[in-house]
């Protein structure tokens, strides 16, 4: 199973790198798109959806990335989307920290509505802002890249941190093994990155602080990515989003955190650090 996990990992990390340094935006908006039709897929499993209810769900998808990208300025996308997700995201944690155990039943159609509104919210603003993040000024490509290192960051910390300090349950009725002393430790490993990023983005003064602590919160939001995905396969009653990626579960799996951290970034850069 380790073998099986590394080689997947590996192939995973070079063909994404590959896509992300050699595809013009353009192109790689396609790519993220067809990633994002596959977790897309896997959501349907999460939320139980019959045949009919799965189709519509894909074509809104498809529609909603259609639209967003072919019709940014008439929607003002950068400003209802990233607000959006903000305000999502931040009740998702509430919820999450708030949650106790409830039997969800997926024979009522409102319930799957639920469920495939909450995928949309989840899904396309982080698609969205993956691709505008590879295009942003003159640091598209690293912002992109160092999204990602913010949750692998923010993970591997926690698991070590977890490991060797975990006491207390950061969120027992979600995710039994995940800890307060984890989380911590995975913001203390995102702090000393961003810090170390702050200099090479040439950020300074009360740039680089603020940076430095919209980091440390995207961290955060990322870890409840993680738990919001944990808290809809347990109501699903399933392990994994699927078994597309031997030895990692499914694509959604891999990218829970990205789809809190990801309009996130986006929404501070813009709203917070500098324009484009």
């Amino acid at each position: 199973m380790l073998k099986q996990r590394i080689i997947t990992g590996l192939i995973l990390a070079v063909t994404f790198l590959s896509a992300v340094i050699f595809l013009p935006t353009e192109a790689l908006a396609l790519v993220l798109g067809g990633v994002m039709m596959i977790a897309a897929w896997e959501w349907t499993r999460l939320a139980v959806l019959n045949k009919l209810e799965s189709l519509l769900f894909y074509l809104a998808m498809a529609g909603g990335m259609f639209g967003l990208y072919c019709f940014p300025k008439e929607l003002q996308i950068d400003q209802w989307l990233l607000w959006t997700a903000l305000l999502w995201w931040s009740g998702i944690t509430v919820v999450i920290l708030r949650y106790k155990p409830v039997e969800v039943d997926h024979s009522k159609g409102l319930v799957r509505l639920s469920k495939s509104m909450m995928g949309l919210v989840s899904l396309l603003p982080a698609w969205w802002a993956l691709v505008q993040l590879h295009s942003y000024g003159t640091y598209g490509f690293e912002f992109f890249v160092f999204t990602f290192f913010i949750v692998w960051f923010a993970d591997v910390g926690a698991y070590f941190s977890g490991k060797s300090l975990g006491k207390n349950k950061l969120a027992p009725n979600v995710s039994p093994g995940k800890t307060i002393e984890g989380m911590l430790g995975g913001l203390t490993s995102v702090v000393a990155l961003s810090l170390a990023a702050s200099f090479w983005f040439e950020f300074k003064g009360q740039q680089q602080i603020l940076f430095v602590l919209m980091c440390a919160v995207i961290a955060i939001y990322s870890v409840f990515g993680d738990l919001f995905e944990s808290l809809m396969k347990r109501q699903a009653g399933i392990k994994d989003s699927s078994n597309l990626l031997p030895g990692h579960g499914g694509v959604l799996d891999r990218i829970d955190s990205v789809l809190a951290a990801a309009p996130l970034f986006l929404f501070g850069l813009i709203s917070i650090i500098q324009p484009a």
